[in-house]
């Protein structure tokens, strides 16, 4: 009993050092959040949904061959061992076969750099995002892929630390706390174009947030050549427009800081310039949203949209994120809204 006894305060002191490690890495937040999940077992699992009589079959939807539990999904499964054989060299050396994940984690902080954390925390999540794309019907993203996202949002986090760290210094931190949520039961979309001489392409930034402040999605996006400032302001809500579609949102404040634009979409009057034939087709594709409005919002008070209009200038990249953001603009995001964050932060 004596021995049985000093076994379990060991091992609750090496879980309690596992925790502290996990909140100290310097991680967005929603990753921190995962791990532990992962380690108390409680996510949504096929073994764990048997277990609460939400489904029969417990199989892997991946590979089939063994049940679904969080350490095998995420560690033992062969789609996820590809992507681990992708990693660093300390976590593919990290070869336990423990029976929970939270063993898994501890040998893994017990032997690798905070680099490779890192990369652990970043990658065990889109594991399990991937792992849901394909039960719901998506694409089953490459190994290659998953871990070239990991490192990206890696590096985009410790650039908003910088800036963040910069803004503290220069006390501008929180200068962006008035913008308003939408009224309940609404979304907002905030949109913004950027644009650089020599670059030789656009950068737009879309972010949609609920009455809460949570981020609905964000996205970034890119096109070749150069317009005129209204008129690419224009094309920046035409995105926002077709975003919405795709996500079927209908009840819907769009809000950008080109005045112009906004006012050419909320004329009745025929306008024959380029931003009012772009507005022409913004109102064509508003037809199909059941309830719509738009305002004009000033610069200061739109920076999430410019910052992710900037990170697709900067990177010429195209991508969506669904219940998720950018690290680059979580302090923006954070500070914005006072509700708890249900995405990246």
């Amino acid at each position: 009993m004596e021995a049985s006894g000093l076994a379990e305060t060991s091992i609750r002191q090496e879980n309690s050092s596992v925790w502290k490690a996990i909140w100290n890495l310097k991680v967005p937040n929603v990753e921190k959040n995962f791990l532990w999940r992962a380690c108390h077992d409680i996510l949504p699992s096929r073994v764990n949904l048997k277990k609460k009589k939400i489904i029969e079959d417990p199989s892997c939807p991946l590979c089939g061959r063994e049940q679904e539990t969080t350490v095998h999904i995420l560690w033992q499964c062969p789609s996820a061992m590809d992507a681990w054989s992708v990693g660093s060299t300390r976590l593919q050396k990290c070869q336990t076969n423990g029976l929970d994940f939270i063993q898994i984690v501890v040998e893994v902080f017990n032997k690798c750099s905070q680099e490779d954390l890192k990369m652990f925390a970043g990658i065990s999540r889109r594991l399990w995002l991937r792992r849901n794309e394909v039960v719901h019907g998506g694409v089953f993203l490459h190994p290659n892929t998953l871990v070239q996202q990991s490192a990206i949002a890696i590096q985009d986090f410790s650039k908003a630390h910088e800036v963040e760290q910069q803004c503290q210094a220069t006390g501008e931190l929180g200068m962006s706390r008035n913008w308003e949520p939408p009224e309940r039961g609404w979304v907002k979309i905030n949109w913004d174009a950027s644009c650089a001489k020599g670059k030789g392409w656009m950068g737009y930034g879309v972010l949609i947030r609920d009455d809460q402040g949570n981020v609905v999605a964000a996205k970034c996006s890119t096109m070749v050549g150069n317009l005129e400032a209204s008129v690419a302001e224009a094309r920046g809500a035409l995105l926002a427009v077709h975003l919405c579609k795709n996500l079927g949102l209908n009840w819907v404040h769009l809000e950008g800081d080109a005045q112009v634009v906004i006012k050419a979409v909320n004329s009745p009057e025929v306008d024959w310039s380029d931003v009012g034939l772009m507005a022409a087709d913004i109102k064509k594709e508003l037809q199909s949203i059941r309830h719509w409005r738009l305002s004009f919002i000033r610069r200061e008070r739109n920076s999430a949209a410019h910052t992710l209009a900037q990170l697709a200038l900067n990177n010429y990249m195209d991508q969506t994120w669904l219940n998720e953001f950018p690290a680059c603009i979580s302090q923006i995001v954070n500070t914005e809204c006072t509700t708890p964050r249900n995405v990246l932060n």
